[in-house]
């Protein structure tokens, strides 16, 4: 459940995840010439008070994922202070990014920018958060975990069941979110990264192809 934070009740609409006054996103199918076909679609924002029949799409661009070796994902991202266009350029290139790779979630830190900036989308659409702050955890799960920094590996990883935390929209906008299974498993993957963590830090052990399980990539 997202709400905005001076509407948040704690306790309130546990389950699965649903938006509330969240930011307005229209799905479209990109037309491929090329190819003579459909592309993945990606969110299509709308500026505010704009007619919606009067499409504005956003350039977005692929950016490289660093791989475990890279320094990088070792360092502790800053704040987000500046809520301008290199930000939301950012949240796009993030969100397209993840998806043409399959992933569920995506921290900056990843894309060699060290901002508390992440993405990610467990199947009921985009969420974009920054300055992400774990408020409180609940419960205990123990699952398989993979990442796109660490290809070709995943391992088992104890997160917490629930999850409530706190984040600001790309306007700067404050909304705290409650979640659970997946999406709690996520938020504290992405989290992990913006303080240089890595599952493979905690996870109980490595898993093979032989491992039953299904595969997280974030």
């Amino acid at each position: 459940t997202i709400t905005k934070a001076k509407d948040f009740r704690p306790g309130a609409g546990r389950g699965r995840f649903f938006a509330l006054r969240t930011l307005p996103f229209c799905a479209v199918l990109l037309y491929n010439e090329k190819d003579d076909g459909l592309m993945c679609p990606f969110p299509s924002r709308w500026t505010e008070g704009q007619d919606k029949s009067k499409e504005r799409r956003i350039s977005m661009a692929l950016r490289k994922i660093i791989c475990i070796e890279d320094e990088l994902l070792r360092k502790k991202s800053r704040p987000v202070e500046k809520f301008d266009e290199k930000l939301h350029r950012l949240l796009d290139d993030m969100a397209e990014t993840m998806y043409n790779a399959n992933g569920v979630g995506l921290a900056a830190p990843q894309v060699a920018v060290l901002r508390r900036v992440v993405v990610m989308d467990c199947g009921d659409g985009l969420i974009e958060m920054v300055n992400p702050e774990i408020l409180e955890t609940e419960g205990e799960q123990d699952g398989p975990e993979g990442c796109l920094s660490v290809p070709g590996r995943r391992g088992m990883v104890k997160r917490p069941m629930k999850v409530r935390a706190k984040f600001q929209d790309r306007n700067g906008e404050w909304y705290e979110i409650e979640a659970e299974e997946l999406l709690a498993r996520c938020i504290m993957h992405e989290t992990d990264h913006l303080d240089g963590k890595l599952y493979v830090d905690i996870m109980s052990r490595e898993l093979f192809d032989e491992d039953d399980g299904e595969e997280t990539e974030e």
